[in-house]
């Protein structure tokens, strides 16, 4: 099960009931991702950066002010993470609905998740909203 998480390009925690958010700069994702990451594999809609011990798929879209990214393997976070503090992105993590702390990924991080994954197939998630929020920002509402 993949973990899910959205990077966003601002340097300030984004607010998503807030349709201001709409309006962050475009960003190049992938290109950015081509210059850190020498191992990518370029599917026809998505792309997977491997390296060892994790993966992070994305597809492929224009410049935006977000990209949803799955991450397999623990080490896929702290890639991100890395990446983030360079560009300035705000990390947010769809299975806890909030903005993971850069500078203290370990609060909710690879472990947490599990856990959480474990609930997910157990069937016993109880968190809502996350969904329909995500929509009305995307303009499927």
């Amino acid at each position: 099960m993949s973990w899910d998480v959205i990077l966003f390009n601002s340097k300030e925690e984004i607010d998503l009931n807030d349709e201001s958010v709409a309006d962050l700069e475009p960003f190049d994702f992938g290109g950015t991702f081509a210059k850190h990451f020498k191992n990518i594999i370029k599917e026809e809609n998505s792309s997977t950066i491997e390296k060892p011990g994790f993966s992070i798929v994305y597809y492929e879209n224009e410049p935006s002010g977000n990209i949803l990214l799955n991450l397999y393997g623990e080490g896929a976070l702290q890639a991100l993470v890395e990446l983030a503090k360079i560009y300035g992105w705000q990390i947010y993590d769809t299975a806890f609905e909030g903005f993971i702390d850069l500078n203290n990924p370990e609060a909710n991080g690879f472990e947490a998740h599990e856990k959480y994954a474990e609930h997910i197939v157990n069937g016993s998630n109880k968190k809502t909203g996350f969904l329909s929020r995500l929509k009305k920002f995307l303009g499927f509402n």
